[in-house]
């Protein structure tokens, strides 16, 4: 897959969509038949004006997902979605679990073409592990 070229917001954007939500068959499935082992596939498309930004983005991405992944003991909490710009974090757990993976590998997917003021993009997947109660 590969992304479109952004101009209209702005040189230097990062954007993410949900990819896919998906259950795989697993032997790590919880014993009893009360909750699923799921999965969230979350894109993350980087533009920007120079390959140096565009590097720097990936590594601050990385960071960001690194301080904040959650674990067995600690949950990510969920937005209460108010229509604030970004939306207030409440105070409820998320049903996230953790990454599958602790880094996101980029993909670069090139330049905007040729000329000095070339954007650059690359793309990753982060992939989200949670659990569904069967209700």
């Amino acid at each position: 897959m590969t992304i479109d070229e952004d101009n209209q917001s702005g040189v230097n954007v990062i954007r993410t969509s949900v990819l896919k939500r998906y259950r795989e068959d697993s032997t790590d499935e919880p014993n009893g038949d009360d909750a699923h082992h799921w999965f969230t596939d979350i894109q993350i498309d980087i533009w920007a004006e120079s390959v140096k930004l565009l590097q720097q983005f990936e590594d601050e991405i990385n960071r960001i997902l690194w301080s904040i992944r959650p674990n067995e003991s600690t949950r990510l909490f969920k937005s209460n979605g108010v229509g604030q710009n970004p939306p207030v974090i409440g105070t409820a757990n998320s049903e996230i679990e953790s990454f599958l993976d602790t880094e996101i590998t980029f993909e670069y997917l090139g330049s905007s073409g040729d000329g000095v003021n070339q954007i650059v993009s690359s793309q990753g997947i982060l992939v989200c592990v949670w659990f569904k109660l069967k209700t």
